[in-house]
């Protein structure tokens, strides 16, 4: 395995079936269309920024 492989030890990737799944479990319509509505909507900026944080901190 390359050096550069063997340093990384998480990464996480969200999908179209997470938001899918989270729409579903609180009782929201999760059809395609809700799910791109809500991706076009979602401010993924943000949430990445608070994502890295939340990893600085727990480590």
């Amino acid at each position: 395995m390359p050096k550069e492989q063997d340093e990384v030890f998480s990464i996480i990737q969200w999908t179209k079936t997470d938001i899918e799944n989270i729409l579903k479990d609180n009782a929201c319509n999760c059809s395609e269309r809700s799910v791109d509505e809500f991706r076009a909507n979602f401010d993924i900026c943000h949430f990445e920024e608070h994502s890295i944080q939340f990893g600085w901190e727990l480590l």
